[in-house]
């Protein structure tokens, strides 16, 4: 069974860069409120080829010299995928199909890394 964890990133002047993440239980190590103008981001349930957690938003890289991706959820299939912003092109996965990837930063903190 997938793990159901969540990360949440926010920005305020006064804070800086604020992220919190849950517990396999749910718990978050911290309060957060997403009309404070922060995102929460789900874990996919998959791991990249460090052994870094996926979540939606992050921004991961296979081994070509491909444009990075952008880990998405969609909503009509209800399952993620990556989308490609210079093409609009996007495409789904499942825990078979997964290829190599490395992340390497996420559309938040890192969103020149999709320029």
């Amino acid at each position: 069974m997938r793990a159901i964890k969540f990360r949440a990133y926010t920005y305020t002047p006064s804070r800086g860069n604020f992220i919190l993440t849950s517990d396999q239980h749910g718990s978050l190590t911290g309060f957060f409120r997403e009309h404070e103008g922060g995102n929460i981001m789900q874990f996919t349930g998959l791991h990249d080829s460090k052994g870094v957690e996926i979540y939606e938003g992050d921004i991961v890289k296979d081994g070509s010299d491909a444009k990075p991706l952008e880990v998405v959820y969609h909503d009509k299939s209800a399952t993620f995928g990556f989308h490609e912003r210079h093409t609009g092109a996007a495409s789904l996965f499942s825990l078979g199909m997964l290829i190599p990837v490395k992340v390497i930063g996420n559309i938040y903190q890192n969103p020149e890394l999709l320029k």
